[in-house]
């Protein structure tokens, strides 16, 4: 019968993988050790050539952004803070949208303040004021929401076209 030593005993560490975070601590391929208890805004330029593989790769946990406490919880919403401020605040914008066109008129100096366009909606083709202030928001929206989207992809994913940018 044989018996285990000291060295069976100890258990070989696994090898590890491209890109695991141990002890808040991540090996990038090129060498850098990415701090995850640290602000990566500030650590993003040491990743160099391997950033955009590095911020497609998904990440499991929170990232810290910013070192200072204040600013990083600022950097963080929750997800229902969006709509509590972003529907009772479009709900008043469409309101007003509507007032004005009922009430062109300016409340001191009596001028008109439609602009031809809305006129011609209006008197033209018959379109209530209502349904014009709805189709008015709709777009807003529709455009806000491009116009997010776009600048996001093109801001944070964008690739430089050589290394010296």
């Amino acid at each position: 019968m044989t018996t285990k030593t000291e060295a069976e005993d100890v258990i070989a560490p696994k090898p590890r993988r491209p890109w695991t975070v141990v002890d808040h601590q991540q090996l990038l391929p090129n060498g850098y050790v990415m701090k995850w208890n640290e602000g990566m805004l500030k650590q993003c330029y040491a990743v160099g050539a391997l950033y955009h593989k590095w911020i497609d790769h998904p990440k499991m946990r929170r990232v810290r952004m910013f070192d200072n406490d204040i600013i990083e919880a600022g950097s963080f919403t929750p997800w229902w803070v969006v709509p509590c401020l972003y529907v009772p605040w479009s709900l008043l914008e469409l309101d007003l949208s509507y007032q004005s066109f009922l009430h062109p008129q300016h409340a001191t100096t009596g001028v008109n303040q439609q602009s031809v366009v809305v006129e011609y909606v209006h008197e033209v083709l018959r379109v209530p004021f209502c349904a014009l202030a709805i189709a008015i928001f709709v777009i807003g929206l529709l455009s806000w929401t491009l116009f997010e989207y776009f600048v996001h992809k093109h801001a944070f994913h964008w690739e430089p076209p050589n290394s010296a940018w």
